[in-house]
């Protein structure tokens, strides 16, 4: 303890001559702020009415030459000034700097954290925002993916509505057409039917004329009779008369009640005068027709029209009984003869 008082009183010195020092300059730097200024000199001056007469120049003293200098002998060099000894810090100097340090330390510490902090939240930051950036094109891709999977489960249901329908369309056109082939089918049976009625009377016909032509032993009556059933039948022109006479009129009767099987759409009730047309057929050894030539309207365009239609719908036309065909026939129908 005795050791530290001498540094202590010198310390204690040194900060009270400090302290006086200082005390001193602020006195004398309010003085020189606050002295007043300099008051302004006074000038005094006498005026003459006129000049004193000018007193002749009197003549320069003589000039006597100075004494030269005596030599000066070199001053001795001072001797260096003794260096000042470093003070030596005292205990409250030692624990102001160590408080210093360790404010700076816990400053240097205190910015070092808040960058740390400022860095983990930039970084948190980032990370949030990068994370919210994977969520949304996540997000946008799943919407994109389930936009393309109903685009494409439309488009099948749309394909499978579309196969649907066809196989519906072709279902029913399947159905149509065999309702229409069995339509078709029984309309050629009945026109069958009736052709093989007609066939038949007209052989019960031919039956009873030969048994006629018989039962006479007149050829000429025969002919006759031939012809006559002929132009019953609507055939003329170009058949021989005899023998055939009675296997014609059958053959025509036969192509008359084909044709008439195909005469559709005319009311007989349009037609109360029950006008004839006369028509002159050709065909070929198939029974193909190849000409259609009307040599006799019935006045009625319709019945007319009607019955070409018919004659052209009867194409092949059937042979006769003993397998000939006649290549031109001349037929006559009537609206309201029997079918």
């Amino acid at each position: 303890m005795r050791a530290s008082s001498p540094p202590e009183s010198s310390a204690g010195l040194a900060f009270l001559g400090s302290l006086v020092l200082h005390i001193v300059l602020g006195a004398a730097m309010v003085l020189a702020v606050h002295r007043p200024p300099p008051e302004d000199p006074v000038v005094q001056a006498e005026l003459w009415s006129s000049l004193p007469p000018m007193q002749p120049a009197r003549p320069a003293p003589p000039v006597t030459p100075a004494p030269e200098p005596a030599p000066v002998a070199p001053a001795e060099p001072m001797p260096p000034a003794p260096e000042a000894a470093e003070p030596v810090p005292s205990e409250a100097d030692i624990a102001l700097e160590k408080k210093r340090a360790e404010e700076d330390r816990a400053l240097r510490a205190r910015r070092e954290a808040q960058e740390r902090a400022e860095k983990e939240r930039i970084a948190q930051q980032r990370a949030a925002q990068e994370k919210l950036a994977r969520e949304k094109t996540a997000k946008d891709r799943a919407e994109k993916d389930k936009a393309e999977k109903a685009a494409r489960e439309e488009a099948a249901r749309q394909s499978a509505l579309a196969q649907k329908k066809a196989a519906e369309d072709l279902k029913r056109r399947a159905e149509q057409e065999k309702v229409a082939k069995q339509k078709a089918a029984e309309e050629e049976q009945r026109r069958q039917a009736a052709i093989k009625k007609e066939v038949d009377r007209q052989r019960k016909e031919q039956e009873q004329l030969v048994l006629k032509q018989l039962g006479n032993d007149a050829r000429a009556r025969a002919a006759d009779e031939g012809k006559d059933q002929m132009t019953k039948a609507g055939v003329s022109g170009g058949a021989k008369i005899g023998d055939r006479s009675g296997v014609l009129a059958s053959y025509a009767a036969l192509i008359r009640a084909h044709i008439r099987v195909n005469i559709r759409g005319f009311d007989p009730d349009r037609a109360p005068n029950n006008p004839e047309v006369i028509f002159e057929v050709s065909q070929l050894a198939n029974g193909q027709i190849t000409g259609i030539v009307m040599r006799q309207s019935s006045g009625n365009t319709a019945w007319d029209a009607t019955v070409r239609r018919a004659i052209e719908a009867s194409s092949p036309l059937p042979r006769a009984p003993d397998g000939s065909v006649e290549p031109v026939l001349t037929l006559s129908f009537r609206p309201q003869d029997p079918r």
